[in-house]
């Protein structure tokens, strides 16, 4: 399935379309329109209203808007578009989406058979993660999620590791960045190891700790023939770290990192 859809939008690549550039010549959308790509372009009221218009006619199945700033705002204008549409990707990333977007994006997920997207550093908050978790139980359609610094924050992203238990579709899943602590990160285990369905799941998280972290790489070497959990990597952590400075207690310290350093090199 996975390989099928990135056939699809490599496809669809070839074909994609700016609205700006149609609104600057008072021209419509070209019949065979199926990507509408904003690359770090705010948008307008009056561009946010064309984009509706462009979704609405039943042709785009990719929607790229990065760096777009929709808001809550956009988020309520595109909604009945983005029910509309065709579309088989969405990409709505760098923006301020809140909770208003995350309730759009889960009625999305609920009313169509969209198969991905990419919601990275979108600025959903915690109810907004809510929104998509339950939105996620029962869908059959989601392969490709990406919620990498999404802004869904401990709460959102807990609910979502839940939602996983129920949701049977879903194939990769990106969800670093989003403060997931070592509660979330041992209820993530405890989900993998009950989990029949396979995953791929990308997780970087500074937020987890040793406990979560061992959890993690228990389950990873556990369940390596069913789910694909990918760690950061074991950090180089210098045998030395400089102390503060301005800090009288921390001038022995700093002699001795300087003369043991020193002894290295």
């Amino acid at each position: 399935m996975l390989g099928l859809l990135a056939a699809s939008l490599a496809a669809d690549s070839s074909k994609r379309c700016d609205v700006k550039d149609h609104l600057r010549s008072a021209g419509g959308l070209p019949d065979d329109c199926t990507a509408l790509d904003f690359q770090f372009e705010q948008l307008t009221p009056k561009e946010v209203r064309a984009t509706a218009y462009a979704l609405n006619g039943g042709t785009v199945s990719v929607f790229i808007c990065r760096g777009c700033k929709l808001g809550a705002y956009g988020m309520e204008v595109l909604e009945p578009a983005l029910l509309k549409a065709p579309l088989q990707f969405i990409t709505i990333r760098e923006d301020e989406l809140g909770a208003l977007g995350g309730r759009t994006l889960a009625r999305v997920l609920n009313e169509t058979s969209l198969p991905g997207m990419d919601l990275r550093a979108a600025g959903l908050d915690a109810e907004g993660g809510v929104e998509l978790a339950r939105a996620l139980r029962g869908n059959d359609a989601l392969e490709i999620l990406n919620l990498k610094a999404s802004g869904v924050d401990t709460q959102g992203a807990e609910a979502i590791v839940d939602a996983l238990r129920e949701n049977r579709m879903l194939q990769w899943l990106d969800l670093s960045f989003n403060k997931l602590g070592d509660s979330g990160a041992l209820a993530l285990a405890e989900m993998l190891t009950e989990k029949e369905d396979a995953i791929k799941l990308m997780l970087e998280d500074p937020s987890i700790g040793e406990q979560g972290q061992e959890a993690l790489k228990k389950v990873k070497e556990e369940q390596k023939d069913r789910h694909e959990l990918m760690l950061p990597p074991e950090s180089h952590k210098p045998q030395h770290r400089m102390p503060r400075r301005g800090s009288p207690r921390n001038i022995d310290k700093m002699m001795e990192y300087s003369s043991e350093t020193k002894e290295e090199l």
